[in-house]
């Protein structure tokens, strides 16, 4: 199940912003809850089928959660709608219980803004989307937290600490604890990825960050 037939990659991701995400209507595109796991490199073979999925960790152990199918019977689906995928994933899953060696779960879907509120309510972390119409390959991807390339303007504190501006248009954006072991190569000028809870009507990053998706690349250009 895993022959070079398959370039199984991760989809190409396009952030939306929080305000948008919430606006988010029915129909276009199947919503499906944002799970923080490890991707499965190749895909998840199960039942003659090659699934992708998360692997995640939780009190009950290792588990894995299914969002859509890349072969099924030794063939290639990827190039195939999202609607056609999904039905096919949901009849696989009737027998996802029914395996004692490998617990996997559907993902949650839901409908547009009203689905991503209920899962940012529950503590989920966001809502990806993907065109009913189109073969894997893209995303539109919506969460609590909305990542930002940000440029130094100022140290504050030595150099523990920095005021920002948004690398997009220079707008002061408010200040970030600089931590880890680059610190030393930050300087007035360098481009870093700080994440935090949206914009307010002013333009500040609610509580701001070094992004903590990637640990070791926080710091884009120096």
């Amino acid at each position: 199940m895993t022959s070079p037939q398959y370039t199984i990659t991760k989809p190409r991701k396009v952030v939306v912003p929080l305000n948008d995400g919430l606006r988010w209507p029915g129909g276009k595109f199947l919503y499906l809850e944002k799970y923080d796991g490890a991707w499965v490199s190749g895909g998840l073979p199960f039942g003659g089928n090659l699934l992708l999925a998360e692997r995640m960790k939780g009190l009950r152990g290792v588990y894995y959660v299914a969002h859509s199918v890349a072969a099924m019977a030794g063939q290639n689906v990827l190039h195939t709608p999202t609607r056609w995928r999904w039905a096919e994933l949901q009849r696989i899953a009737v027998d996802f219980g029914r395996s004692p060696d490998i617990h996997i779960e559907l993902a949650a879907s839901g409908s547009g803004g009203e689905f991503l509120e209920a899962v940012l309510a529950h503590g989920g972390e966001g809502v990806c989307a993907f065109n009913w119409d189109a073969p894997w390959g893209e995303m539109l991807a919506c969460k609590r937290l909305e990542t930002f390339p940000c440029m130094v303007t100022e140290f504050c504190g030595g150099n523990q600490s920095a005021r920002i501006a948004l690398a997009s248009n220079g707008q002061p954006c408010g200040g970030v604890a600089l931590r880890g072991g680059k610190i030393e190569l930050v300087r007035i000028g360098s481009l870093i990825k700080v994440e935090g809870y949206g914009l307010t009507t002013a333009g500040m990053i609610r509580e701001p960050r070094l992004c903590r998706d990637t640990p070791r690349s926080w710091l884009i250009k120096y």
